[in-house]
This record gives C-alpha cells, structure tokens and sequence, in this order.
C-alpha cells in the first residue's frame, strides 16, 4: 500500500513527512509530530500500518486542538484519539 502524502484537516492540506528519527526538545524519542505552523505532520519510518494510523489520527487531533484553540492536554489527546479508531473500527468506516 502506497504512503499517505496528505491529509486535510480542518480545511488544510497537511503534508505527511515520514523520517527515521524524530525528537522533541527533552531529547526524548517520538513516534509523530504536528507542525500546525509549516502544515507538517512527521511520522517515523517502518511503523506498522496499524501502528502508524493510530499515530496518524492521534497527531490531527493534535492538530485539531491547536487551530481550534481547545486546550486539550496530552491525557485527553490520547483519549480522543483512541476512541475515534474504536469508531472507525467498531463500524468498519473506510478512510
């Protein structure tokens, strides 16, 4: 299955950037990033597909919270996140 390049989130195209390492500002490892600024969502290389559409969905709701301005922290971002695969899963939506 071809690599997604885009994904649209909340009228913008965000370009979808996969990379072998990705760090946040601790130094500490990550498995995505969301660039609200640069319209960039990065994703580590080699995830399995399941694994990488969990990431994939968790860092749009990232970036949903941020041009929305919802203040969601990490805990709920998670939440959302994993909920909305059970819905996409439990009802068989094609994405």
């Amino acid at each position: 299955m071809a690599k997604r390049k885009t994904i649209k989130i909340c009228g913008q195209i965000f370009k979808i950037v996969y990379k072998t390492k990705l760090k946040n500002a601790k130094g500490e490892s990550l498995l995505g990033e969301c660039d609200v600024n640069k319209l960039i969502i990065y994703l580590i290389k080699g995830m399995p597909p399941e694994k990488e559409t969990q990431i994939l969905i968790h860092e749009a709701v990232h970036a949903i919270d941020k041009m929305l301005d919802l203040g969601l922290n990490e805990h709920k971002v998670v939440l959302l996140s994993l909920h909305i695969i059970s819905l996409i899963r439990d009802n068989k939506l094609k994405l």
